[in-house]
Parts: structure tokens; C-alpha cells; sequence
């Protein structure tokens, strides 16, 4: 079977703006196939003026995994299972597509022929700006498919994969959501924001893009004048929601009567469309109930004197839940009354805090064993003055149940 090998060199520069034309900040892009099949294992982050920024090669002509791991898993298919020369100019032929035979001096003056591609690869905004919808990008990388054969038996003795990315031809990936093969994907005329569209500056004013090219003062630090001008993209401002929901031991109520453990649970979702930023959570504790501090999950702080804890949860992006978790103990004595507590939650983009619902823990005991060195052990229906030695107890509840069977054998032989 034929090697794979491939190179690679991207050059990838944009901003995202607010709609006032204000640089965005504090995003990260994953760089991956745009049906997410692979990912490429890089990043692109905020670098000099806001910009999103990536400058990378390998030229190394061997096997480099960038190059597949950004290409859609019908094109690896295709390139895969390419295993004659014949085939390789079948498909050229027979979908009009130009076809460059040369000889080779890579890999000792073979013969070798390639096709080009133009093949989305996106940038999925995996850290977004607080208060925006999160959007992801693509953009088009030339994909230069080379295969270098026997020249007396054509077959393949290496295909060689080149991908690049050199301007800035980004594409809408609703385009392709239709594209299932090569073909598809030679078929399609997508629609390019190409060079003159929706450019500005490299460099900012005061974190303001400037559309003016007449007052670009920085240049590429690779001494390239086409990137003197970049893409922008306008971001459209979004909502945060959230929903909470607050349990003690899996319940809204729970009777701590026989079991002091008291597992709390708060899960908080934003069912809003924009991402969250410093989320302050609050959960109130009733002061009956003693905290296990060592068992605070995710950092939370405990205000003993005020009685709740505190915890901050950074970014939370729509659609994400958070769940945090404590322990307690609930208090031997039994008054009947309930304990209540619950939480709430607010962030830079919610001023008024949400409150979940209640929690109650009940320490409504049926019965409670009391040891008294005067009287003795004495059983009392809960919370009352009505009881009776443990004794006259037993012997209570042996005659109910020799009773319970005597009348049971009389049923069943009524029965019969």
C-alpha cells in the first residue's frame, strides 16, 4: 500500500467585532475538519490588537497528521482508497477536473500527476466573549492531492497531501451541509469573503478596528503586505438565562429522621444563547444544619457566621450545567420544624440573581427512644408527652402480633 504523507503551512488572521466596531477579546478557536470527524490539535487565541492569529508550517514532506485531521472524512476516504494511477485519472476525467502530470526529483524522478481542492476547514469557537452567541468560522484551504506512481506499473508509491491556507477566503459552512462526497464538494460554488470584503487594519485604535487602509500603521511581522488588511467579523450580542435546582439527598424534602447525612446538590444550567462570565453562586444553609467543609466540592467558600457558601464558576457557555455538591449533618434535636435553605445565582450579564427552589429537611420522627435513669427506657410518640416503658412496649406489640395470626387462620378457613 502507498505511504500517506502531507505538509502544510496556514496563515490564519481575523478579529471578531462588537457591532459598534469594537475588538473582542478572550476567544479561542479549535482548528478541525469541518464535519468534525478529527481535530488538529491547535489553537488559535487572542494575540497582538485582538487579533486571532496562527503563522505555521511543516514542510517536512512526511507523515504529518495536520493535514488529514483538518480534511472532512470523505476526502480521506477518497484518498485512501485511490490505489492505481488509473483511478486517480478516472475521477480526474470524468469529473472535469485538471489533472498536472509531472516527474518528480522528491522521490528520484518518479512520475506523479495532482489535483487541487478547496476544502472548508473549521475554526470552532470553543471559548466565546461574555455576553455574545458563540459563531465558528472556516476557512478555505487549497488541498493539493499528488500521486507518485511506478512508471511500469502505475501503481501508487506515495500520495502526498499538500494543505494551505494563504488569504482570506472564508466561507459560510451552511453551504456545505449538503456536501456527503468529492464529488458534492466539487460541485459546490461556495460564497467566498475574499480580499476587499470586510477588511480593516491589523492594528487597532484604542481597540477600535480602523476600515481605513490609509491609516494601517503596523504591517505583517513576516514583511507580507497582504496582511496588512485582515477579515473581520461582526458578533451578535445574546441573552443569558439560567435555571436552577436545588436537592438534599436527591429530594426536594427529605426526612432526616433516621439518617443525619445530608447530601445538598445545586445544578445551575444557562438555557440562554450567550456565554456567562463570572457566575456567583449561593447556597443558604439553615444554621440548625452543621457544614463538613471538607466536603464542599469545586473550591466553594463556607461563611460559617452567615451561613452560606460561596462558589465562582467563571464562563458557563449556553446550554452548559454545572453541579456543585456539599455534605452536612443534620441536628439531633427535634423540634418539628423544617429547615429550609436554597440558592441562587447571578453574573455579569444577570444583575437580579435567580433563586432556585427550597429545600427542606423534616425531623419528623414517629416515635423517639428516650433513656432516663428514673423512669427508664421510655418510648414516646414524637414531639408529644404520650409514652410508656419499653417493656409494656414489646410485650404490646407480641400479643398484636399473635392476634394478627389468629385471625388470619380464621379467614383462611372461612375461605375453605
Amino acid at each position: 500500500m502507498a505511504q500517506n504523507e502531507s505538509s502544510y503551512f496556514g496563515h490564519l488572521v481575523f478579529f471578531k467585532v462588537s457591532p459598534d466596531n469594537k475588538v473582542l477579546k478572550g476567544q479561542k478557536y479549535e482548528i478541525m475538519a469541518y464535519d468534525e470527524s478529527s481535530t488538529s490539535g491547535k489553537f488559535l487565541e487572542e494575540g497582538q490588537y485582538g487579533q486571532y492569529y496562527m503563522r505555521d508550517d511543516n514542510y517536512d514532506y512526511g507523515n504529518n497528521s495536520f493535514s488529514f485531521d483538518i480534511l472532512p472524512q470523505y476526502f480521506k476516504d477518497f484518498v485512501n482508497n485511490t490505489n492505481t494511477f488509473e483511478q486517480y485519472k478516472a475521477f480526474a476525467d470524468s469529473n472535469n477536473k485538471y489533472l498536472q502530470t509531472f516527474t518528480s526529483s522528491m522521490h528520484g524522478n518518479i512520475p506523479a500527476a495532482a489535483m487541487r481542492f478547496y476544502i472548508p476547514v473549521k475554526l470552532k469557537e470553543v471559548k466565546g466573549t461574555p455576553g455574545y452567541k458563540k459563531k465558528d468560522l472556516a476557512i478555505i484551504f487549497n488541498v493539493d492531492y499528488e500521486l507518485y506512481y511506478d512508471r511500469e506499473t502505475h501503481e501508487p508509491l506515495y500520495k502526498y497531501v499538500r494543505a494551505e491556507a494563504w488569504g482570506h477566503w472564508y466561507v459560510n459552512l451552511n453551504d456545505y451541509k449538503n456536501v456527503k462526497t468529492v464529488e458534492d464538494l466539487l460541485a459546490i460554488s461556495a460564497n467566498y469573503i475574499v480580499d476587499g470584503d470586510n477588511l480593516s487594519c491589523i492594528n487597532t485604535n484604542n481597540d477600535m478596528i480602523i476600515m481605513d487602509s490609509d491609516e494601517c500603521t503596523y504591517t505583517d511581522s513576516y514583511g507580507s503586505g497582504a496582511y496588512t488588511l485582515v477579515p473581520y467579523f461582526v458578533e451578535e450580542k445574546g441573552s443569558v438565562k439560567f435555571e436552577i435546582d436545588n436537592t438534599v439527598n436527591g429530594l426536594a424534602k427529605y426526612n432526616a429522621s433516621k439518617d443525619k447525612k445530608l447530601e445538598y446538590k445545586v445544578t445551575i444550567k444557562n438555557v440562554g444563547d450567550a456565554v456567562s462570565s463570572n457566575n456567583i453562586l449561593k447556597t443558604y444553609v439553615p444554621e440548625e444544619v452543621e457544614v463538613i467543609e471538607s466536603e464542599i466540592s469545586d473550591n466553594g467558600i463556607y461563611n460559617k457566621s452567615e451561613h452560606f457558601i460561596t462558589w465562582n464558576l467563571e464562563l458557563m457557555d449556553p446550554g452548559e450545567v454545572l453541579a456543585v455538591t456539599y455534605e452536612a449533618t443534620a441536628p439531633n434535636e427535634t423540634n418539628g420544624k423544617d429547615l429550609i435553605g436554597n440558592s441562587s445565582v447571578a453574573s455579569d450579564q444577570v444583575a437580579n440573581a435567580v433563586y432556585s427552589n427550597n429545600t427542606i429537611v423534616t425531623m419528623d420522627k414517629i416515635v423517639e427512644v428516650i433513656h432516663n435513669p428514673e423512669t427508664g427506657t421510655m418510648v414516646y410518640i414524637a414531639n408529644t408527652n404520650i409514652g410508656l416503658p419499653l417493656t409494656h412496649l414489646v410485650l404490646f406489640l407480641a400479643v398484636l402480633a399473635m392476634v394478627i395470626v389468629l385471625l388470619t387462620k380464621k379467614l383462611l378457613k372461612m375461605k375453605h
